[in-house]
């Protein structure tokens, strides 16, 4: 499987969507897209891992980072994320601040 990122916003909600394995050679696409949302004022954001096989340490920073930037009070889900990707999450620190959605 390829890699895919992008991204769509409704109001103030903006959802992620990655697939295949969001290694170093995606890292660039994904800060770019993470970048985008630094002049939006997002109160909800969605990060679609169901198609994800494996994150990088660098991916992990990058949606780290996006999710310290949000507004105070935003809203961070991950939704379908398989274990080994959770478990990626919550050794970056994204883990413990977002919810998990399957």
């Amino acid at each position: 499987m390829s890699t895919s990122v992008y991204a769509g916003s409704h109001g103030r909600s903006t959802t992620i969507h990655l697939a295949g394995e969001v290694d170093d050679e995606a890292l660039p696409r994904l800060r770019d897209l993470l970048d985008e949302l630094g002049g939006r004022q997002v109160r909800r954001l969605v990060i679609e891992l169901r198609e994800v096989t494996g994150l990088s340490p660098g991916a992990v920073r990058a949606l780290v980072y996006a999710q310290q930037r949000l507004p105070a009070g935003a809203e961070v889900i991950v939704v379908g994320a398989r274990l080994s990707v959770v478990a990626a999450l919550a050794l970056g620190g994204l883990g413990g601040t977002a919810t998990l959605a399957s």
